[in-house]
C-alpha cells in the first residue's frame, strides 16, 4: 500500500492535509522523476528508448473533495484524478472539472473538451483509449467502452 507507514493511514487523511500529504507527495514525485529517467536512459524495443514507446498511467481508486474541511482535510468524494505521462497523449491540459455543485462535468470524448452534452469521464473510456494507442480493438476487452480519443495527440 503506497504511502502505508509505521500503521498511519497514508493517503487516507481526512485532516491537515497539507502536513500528512507534503511528505507523500514529494515521495510520488521524486520516485516518477526516476521512472521516467531510467525510461528515458533505457533502450527501447520499437523506439529509441522506452520513454518513447512507454505510457505512465498514476491514478487513485477514490477521489477526495475540492475543498478543505472543518479539520483542515479532505473527504471521499466520488470523483478522482489522473496524471498521464508518455508518448502519443495531448500536452499540458487538464480534462474534465465541477460545477457549483461539486458535480463532475461532462466531456466530448473526442475533444476531451467539457460540454453540457457530453458523457461522463470513465476508466472504462481511458482503458479503450489506452487500448486503442496499442492498435488494440476496445471493444473486444471493455464491453460498451467507447474511448477517450480525445487525449491523443
Amino acid at each position: 500500500y503506497p504511502g502505508f507507514s509505521g500503521g498511519g493511514l497514508g493517503w487516507d487523511t481526512h485532516a491537515d492535509n497539507d502536513d500528512t500529504q507534503s511528505t507523500l507527495f514529494e515521495g510520488l514525485f521524486t520516485g516518477l522523476a526516476q521512472l521516467m529517467q531510467l525510461l528515458h536512459s533505457t533502450p527501447g524495443s520499437s523506439a529509441t528508448t522506452l520513454a518513447e514507446e512507454t505510457i505512465v498511467v498514476v491514478q487513485s481508486e477514490m477521489g477526495r473533495t475540492p475543498q478543505l474541511n472543518a479539520t483542515n482535510g479532505k473527504d471521499h468524494w466520488p470523483y478522482t484524478s489522473l496524471m498521464m505521462l508518455g508518448p502519443g497523449l495531448t500536452t499540458d491540459r487538464v480534462i474534465g472539472g465541477f460545477d457549483d455543485g461539486y458535480v463532475g462535468e461532462l466531456v466530448d470524448l473526442d475533444t476531451a473538451e467539457t460540454t453540457g452534452s457530453g458523457r461522463t469521464l470513465s476508466a472504462e473510456a481511458l482503458g479503450a483509449a489506452l487500448l486503442h494507442m496499442a492498435d488494440i480493438d476496445p471493444a473486444e476487452h471493455i464491453a460498451g467502452a467507447d474511448p477517450l480519443l480525445g487525449i491523443l495527440g
